[in-house]
C-alpha cells in the first residue's frame, strides 16, 4: 500500500524536532543545517544521511572494498586504501605526512614485536626481530651489535673519536675484504697497548702505552723488531736492545746494498766479519782474539794485511806534511815512542816525538843519519853520517874528534881493503898483532 510521506522543516540553525513534533516514519528538515530528522517505532527522533558539516557517526564501521579510498582534502591530497595486496597510507599532496603521538610504536599486525618506537623527551628505537638495535641518546646513537656501512665519516668538534667496548675484555676495529676479515686494530685485555693483527687473528704490530713498538715474526708471538721508547734503543731480533741498535740472531747478518755492490756485516761463531758479496769476498775479519784481518779470514797478528793482486799491502795517508805510524811496547813511555812514516817525499824515523828525527832516506834513495844533509861531509860544523845512494859515496863528519873506526880482532890481517874495478890495489892491515902493514 501506498504510504504518505509528510516533511516538516525548520529554518532555525540547530533546530532538532522533538518526539512529539513527529508521528513515526514522518520527516522533518533543517533547511540551515542541511539535515534531516525522523521518528523511529521506538519513539525516537534519529538523523538520516551524512551531517555535511559535523562528525560521522558509524557505529557499525566504515567498510571500503579493495581500491576504495577514504580521500582527504580538496585534491584527495591523503589517501588510505587497500588494493588487495598491500596497504596504503599514500601522501599525494603538497607538505609533509606529519604523525603526532605522545608515544609512537609501529608494531606486527599481532602487537607481538615492535619496529619502531619514539618516546616523548626520550629516545627513537629501531627493533631487529624484538631485539633493540639502535636508539638515539641525548649525545648521539646507542648501537647494539655491528655496524656494516660501504662508508663511514666521523665529524667531531674536538677530533676525538670515542670507540668503547662494555662487559668485555678487549675493543677493537676490524677491516674485510668480501666478508674476509683481513686487518683488525685491537686493544686486547684489558691492556692500554693498542695491536695490529693480520688476518684478524696474528699480531703484526704492538705499541704499548710507554711508547715501545713492537714489530712480530709471521706467527705473531714473537717480536722481532722492537723500539725501546726509555732507552730510544732500537732491537732488531731483540726486545731488550743494550745499545742505539742491537742486533741478535744465531749469525746477525747487516747488509748494504747499493746499485752495483753489496755488502754485509755479520757474526760467523766468534768471528765479527765485513763481506763483499759482490766479489763473494770477505773484506775484514776480527776474531776472538782480537786479531784484525784485512783481506785474510785468518790474521795471526794483532794486524794481519793480505793483498793478493799488489805489492802495496797498507797505504797511510795524512792530510799534514807527515804521516807516522809509531811504535811502543808495553815498558815504553809516550816520550820514547818509535815513529815511522813520510816526511815529505823521505821516509823518516824519528824516536822520542814526531819532532825528533833520527834517520831519513830521500826520494833519491840517500841514507842520512843524525843529519838532514846530504853534503854533510863537506862542511866545517855539522855532525852526521851520509850513504850518497845517487853516486856512491859514503860521508862522516864529526867535531873535534875522528869521524871512523875499525876493528878488527882475532888474527892479523886487513882492517881496510882498497879497490879498483873489483880487484885490490892496497889495504891497510895489522901484523905482528900491533903494526900496520
Amino acid at each position: 500500500m501506498a504510504t504518505k510521506i509528510v516533511t516538516k522543516n525548520s529554518s532555525t540553525a540547530g533546530s532538532a524536532p522533538s518526539a512529539s513534533d513527529l508521528v513515526q516514519g514522518e520527516l522533518a528538515v533543517n533547511v540551515v543545517d542541511k539535515r534531516l530528522y525522523t521518528e523511529d517505532n521506538a519513539g525516537n527522533i534519529v538523523e538520516l544521511g551524512t551531517n555535511p558539516l559535523g562528525e560521522i557517526t558509524a557505529n557499525g564501521g566504515i567498510a571500503l572494498g579493495d581500491n576504495d579510498k577514504a580521500t582527504f582534502g580538496t585534491g584527495d591530497d591523503l589517501q588510505i586504501y587497500h588494493d588487495g595486496s598491500n596497504s596504503y597510507v599514500s601522501d599525494q599532496g603538497t607538505g609533509n605526512l606529519v604523525l603526532r603521538a605522545g608515544n609512537l610504536k609501529i608494531q606486527r599486525a599481532d602487537g607481538t614485536q615492535t619496529f619502531i618506537s619514539a618516546n616523548t623527551g626520550s629516545e627513537v628505537e629501531l627493533y631487529h626481530a624484538g631485539s633493540r638495535k639502535l636508539a638515539t641518546t641525548s649525545t648521539g646513537i646507542d648501537v647494539t651489535g655491528t655496524v656494516v656501512a660501504d662508508g663511514l665519516t666521523v665529524n667531531t668538534t674536538n677530533g676525538v673519536s670515542v670507540f668503547e667496548s662494555t662487559g668485555i675484555s678487549s675493543v677493537g676495529l676490524q677491516f674485510k675484504t668480501n666478508g674476509t676479515n683481513r686487518y683488525q686494530l685491537q686493544i686486547p685485555n684489558l691492556s692500554a697497548d693498542l695491536a695490529f693483527l693480520a688476518g684478524g687473528t696474528t699480531k703484526a704490530l704492538n705499541l704499548a702505552a710507554n711508547g715501545d713498538i713492537s714489530f712480530y715474526e709471521d706467527t705473531g708471538s714473537t717480536a722481532k723488531f722492537f723500539w725501546d721508547a726509555s732507552a730510544e734503543s732500537l732491537g732488531i731480533g731483540t726486545s731488550s736492545p743494550a745499545e742505539l741498535l742491537h742486533l741478535s740472531d744465531t749469525t746477525p747478518v747487516f747488509r748494504m746494498e747499493g746499485a752495483s755492490r753489496t755488502y754485509q756485516q755479520y757474526v760467523s761463531g766468534t768471528d765479527f766479519i765485513i763481506r763483499d758479496v759482490s766479489a763473494g769476498l770477505n773484506r775484514v775479519t776480527l776474531d776472538s782474539s782480537g786479531r784484525v784481518g784485512i783481506g785474510t779470514s785468518s790474521p795471526n797478528e794483532a794486524l794481519h794485511v793480505y793483498n793478493a793482486t799488489t805489492n802495496v799491502l797498507a797505504n797511510f795517508e795524512s792530510g799534514d806534511s807527515k804521516a807516522f805510524i809509531s811504535f811502543k811496547d808495553n815498558s815504553t813511555t809516550n816520550t820514547d815512542t818509535v815513529f815511522l812514516g813520510a816526511d815529505g817525499n823521505n821516509m823518516a824515523f824519528y824516536a822520542g816525538s814526531a819532532s825528533s828525527e833520527r834517520m831519513r832516506i830521500d826520494s833519491s834513495g840517500n841514507l842520512m843519519v843524525g843529519t838532514t844533509n846530504t853534503a854533510v861531509y863537506t862542511t866545517s860544523n855539522e855532525t852526521g853520517f851520509v850513504y850518497r845512494a845517487d853516486f856512491g859515496l859514503l860521508g862522516v863528519s864529526r867535531q873535534n874528534n875522528y869521524s871512523g873506526s875499525f876493528n878488527r880482532y882475532g888474527t892479523d890481517g886487513d882492517i881496510v881493503n882498497f879497490r879498483k874495478d873489483g880487484t885490490t890495489v892496497g889495504s891497510i892491515g895489522v901484523a905482528l898483532s900491533d903494526n900496520l902493514y
